[in-house]
């Protein structure tokens, strides 16, 4: 690396130093946070996501165990619309619906169960996925909250 990109590095970061210490006086939230670094490089921001990864348990669930978790689920969410795509294997059961939740946010939702395996030292399992997409952070910050 030249004298000339380490230079250009530095001013970046002093830069991003000297934004980031003049909001530190300001009570702001994780989702402000990340508004204000995208605006400070010039970024627009086109849309948020959030993510909510989990496991429910360490056994191997039907699917009628799954419908009820992913209408649990949805029902707490607010999740309204969207169609339920279902998938079973050997080694797995799955579904998945995306919607819009009550406060106007879009929300996918995944609920799958493995049956592990004992060969390769794998316990059965069973997640739950959650994605919070929108254009609008505040409605990604409500979904966060």
């Amino acid at each position: 690396m030249n004298w000339r990109k380490k230079a250009d590095v530095l001013v970046c970061l002093v830069s991003l130093l000297v934004i980031v210490f003049r909001f530190t006086g300001q009570d702001m939230e994780e989702v402000q946070v990340l508004q204000v670094l995208l605006r400070s490089a010039g970024a627009e921001i086109l849309a948020g996501e959030a993510q909510f990864y989990a496991i429910i348990g360490d056994d191997y669930r039907t699917m009628a165990e799954l419908e009820r978790i992913m209408l649990d689920v949805g029902e707490q969410l607010g999740l309204m619309g969207g169609e339920v795509k279902r998938g079973e294997g050997e080694t797995y059961r799955v579904l998945e619906v995306t919607g819009l939740t009550s406060s106007g946010a879009e929300a996918q939702l995944v609920v799958q169960s493995n049956p592990g395996s004992a060969d390769l030292g794998n316990r059965p399992k069973t997640y739950l996925l959650i994605v919070g997409r929108d254009s609008n952070p505040e409605k990604i910050k409500t979904m966060v909250t």
